[in-house]
């Protein structure tokens, strides 16, 4: 009945770190493996992976391949290859991810939409239009 979730990434390697001490207001761009403990007021742009920890709080637009959360986001989040919501997790905003992992006890208050659904369904509407014709 349940499949056996799937682990995209390792998030053991991280390149950078944002420390619980630390806060930003603004907009952060990074590329490889990112961990942020911290407050982050502003848009977050990572092409790789973000873990979001259990002592992070970031308040505006979060972009990035995949995404291991565990802290509290409030605003909209973009992921193009998997997000998974631990138990502590706290995601207030839309998400539009590929793959979504949610464990028991996270909360998540907004809108989802499932890239890899929305892309299915478009193929299947070519290719019946392409019968059709």
């Amino acid at each position: 009945m349940f499949k056996k979730q799937e682990v995209v990434e390792k998030y053991d390697k991280v390149e950078a770190i944002l420390g619980k001490n630390f806060n930003v207001n603004g907009n952060v761009n990074a590329s490889g493996s990112v961990r942020i403990e911290g407050y982050l007021k502003g848009e977050l742009t990572v092409e790789g992976n973000l873990v979001i920890g259990e002592t992070a709080v970031i308040e505006g637009l979060v972009k990035a391949t995949n995404v291991h959360m565990s802290g509290k986001i409030t605003g909209n989040l973009y992921v193009t290859g998997q997000l998974k919501l631990t138990s502590t997790a706290i995601m207030i905003g839309d998400i539009e991810v590929d793959k979504f992992i949610i464990d028991e006890g996270a909360t998540f208050q907004g809108n989802c939409i499932m890239t890899s659904i929305v892309n299915n369904k478009e193929n299947e509407a070519l290719k019946l239009e392409e019968q059709n014709n």
